[in-house]
């Protein structure tokens, strides 16, 4: 059975308008890309900082551009309590292997970010996840963990009520973008976010010219873009084959026309 952190009774719902609340807010980035890491981010908005934060205008921290989410973070990264995960490729497709779906990965790792903060902290402020499960199902994926702290509040769309799950968010993302840049570099390829028509093509060209093992330590493997991308190579193939017969039937059909000439 889990055991939770504290024993204190949940927190009543806060204010919804209280966006600069001082909070813990915890958010996930690269749960929607092919390539590249999960990254969880759990940042911590005191009293002290919520003056400075207004003056960075991180409203809407989800329609910030990448360039701005670097610079952004940058600045904030020194200035604010937060513990940071990240769950590499190699390690995602060996837990989903062991049955772990996207959610209970998510779970445990906000999880731990959110006790690893609050033992950065004298006190314990209000918890704040970005909800992407019902409450319910968020602890009964963390059924075999020890220590789950349970003392928190779901809100989906989080970021945009909370600057500290904004604050997460930004400093997710971040870590996400520098991992990716990262991946790029070792991989040889300027591989693309998201999970769309491009990366299937991209997906398919690695696989062609290094095998699909290479990309265990680039992808998450149990996405739709992997069978996609083996498609794919199988309609390139067929597409290739075609191509040859047709061309074999015209030269037979010319030769057989010059030689009744």
């Amino acid at each position: 059975a889990d055991e939770p952190l504290n024993q204190k009774k949940e927190a009543k719902p806060v204010v919804q308008e209280d966006y600069y609340l001082p909070s813990i807010g915890s958010d996930e980035v690269g749960t929607g890309d092919f390539f590249g890491p999960i990254t969880v981010c759990a940042a911590y908005l005191d009293e002290n900082s919520i003056g400075f934060i207004k003056s960075l205008g991180i409203k809407d921290s989800k329609k910030l551009t990448d360039a701005t989410i670097i610079e952004i973070a940058e600045v904030i990264k020194d200035k604010i309590t937060f513990s940071l995960l990240t769950l590499h490729n190699d390690k995602f497709n060996e837990l989903h292997k062991k049955g772990f779906n996207m959610n209970k990965m998510k779970a445990y790792l906000h999880n731990k970010a959110i006790i690893n903060l609050l033992g950065k902290l004298d006190h314990e402020p209000k918890v704040i996840l970005d909800q992407f499960a019902e409450k319910g199902l968020y602890y009964r994926y963390l059924e075999d963990e020890k220590n789950v702290y349970r003392n928190m509040e779901f809100y989906t769309k989080a970021e945009d009520k909370f600057a500290s799950v904004a604050l997460g968010s930004i400093l997710a993302r971040y870590a996400f973008l520098k991992h990716f840049d990262l991946l790029s570099y070792k991989s040889g390829y300027h591989l693309l976010k998201g999970a769309n028509a491009k990366v299937d093509q991209l997906a398919s060209r690695i696989i062609k010219e290094k095998g699909e093992s290479f990309l265990n330590d680039y992808a998450k493997m149990n996405f739709k873009t992997l069978d996609k991308a083996k498609a794919l190579i199988k309609l390139t193939y067929w597409l290739n084959l075609c191509i040859v017969c047709s061309i074999i039937y015209n030269d037979e059909k010319e030769m057989i026309l010059w030689m009744k000439n």
